[in-house]
């Protein structure tokens, strides 16, 4: 993976220790997920409902 600034991030414990360098302990992530794609609409909107359930091992037919 390549990051916008130029930087070669392989590895999850590659782009924590550059986000460590470069943000404040309050803004750091807890945690780094790698997706092969994010869940689109037809408009091409973030369905952020469906990735919440996916962060959290939920189907989206599991939620009310």
């Amino acid at each position: 993976m390549t990051s916008g600034l130029g930087l070669h991030l392989g590895r999850g414990g590659d782009l924590v220790a550059f986000i460590r360098d470069q943000m404040a302990h309050y803004k750091r992530p807890v945690g780094v997920a790698f997706v092969d794609a994010l869940p689109l609409n037809a408009s091409g909107k973030l369905l952020k409902t469906e990735q919440r359930h996916a962060a959290a091992g939920e189907a989206p037919d599991d939620v009310p």
